[in-house]
Order: structure tokens, then C-alpha cells, then sequence
């Protein structure tokens, strides 16, 4: 049909498990460009991102649909591959 279509999200969730339907575009797309944040600990590459709010601690929360009254900007963290795990 001569369209092009733009697609951005994050293609995992806080515990690295795939966030669907980005992973499931990338494998149909084209082309796919994969962009990275800048690790907030040691300042590389941060293809991670880390949730450390307390939301955590809430049971049964759902990453897809997080609740939004315990949800801010400063809810989650870029992180490297390295730093992930601190």
C-alpha cells in the first residue's frame, strides 16, 4: 500500500521477560532499530531497565498494567547488562 508505519516501545519488561506486541513487530518489521538508554550507575549502554519503586512489594502485580498510584518517572532505572543485578 506504499505506507510506512513507526513503532516505538520497550521491547522488555522491568524482569527482562518480553513486552508484548514489541518483540512480536520487531520479527515482522523490515527493519527494526534498537535504541539504549545510558546506564544510571556506571554510564554505558543500558539495555535493561530496573523498577525500584516499592511497587515490588505489591502482590500479584501485574508489570503489563502496573497500578498508577504507585507509579512515577522515578519508578524505574536504566540499567547495563553488569549493573542490572546491583
Amino acid at each position: 500500500m506504499g505506507k510506512s508505519v513507526l513503532v516505538a516501545g520497550l521491547a522488555l519488561t522491568y524482569d527482562r521477560q518480553p513486552f508484548p506486541p514489541v518483540p512480536h513487530l520487531m520479527a515482522l518489521a523490515d527493519k527494526a532499530i534498537k535504541l539504549a538508554a545510558i546506564c544510571v550507575i556506571c554510564g554505558t549502554e543500558a539495555i535493561y531497565h530496573k523498577r525500584i519503586s516499592n511497587l515490588n512489594n505489591i502482590k500479584n502485580a501485574n508489570p503489563l498494567s502496573p497500578d498508577p498510584r504507585f507509579v512515577d518517572h522515578n519508578s524505574y532505572e536504566a540499567r547495563c547488562r553488569r549493573c542490572f543485578a546491583k
